[in-house]
């Protein structure tokens, strides 16, 4: 293993466990916000994008059933945008 790995790995392991659920959160909270303000504004794409993306988040993050118990009603609501977010792109297709 080269020199500039094991630099990488040192950062990587050195990582603690808040950090990374900070990280999360962000990610979390970026996209679940983006995600209501364009459906707000009547922009469906860009909500739809978000909220796919969301919940392609929200699953990869479920790897128990406590996860999943404990996500659901987000994923729920998120399913519910992306319901909206496809009317509000069928409705401006059709026009």
């Amino acid at each position: 293993m080269c020199f500039f790995s094991e630099i990488v790995m040192k950062l990587l392991c050195a990582r603690s466990w808040k950090e990374i659920l900070d990280e999360k959160l962000q990610r979390l909270h970026s996209l679940q916000f983006g995600a209501e303000e364009a459906l707000e504004n009547g922009d469906g794409e860009t909500s739809l994008m978000l909220n796919l993306c969301l919940l392609g988040f929200l699953e990869s993050q479920c790897s128990t059933a406590e996860d999943r118990i404990l996500a659901s009603p987000i994923i729920h609501q998120t399913k519910q945008r992306i319901d909206a977010s496809r009317d509000k792109v069928s409705v401006s297709v059709d026009r």
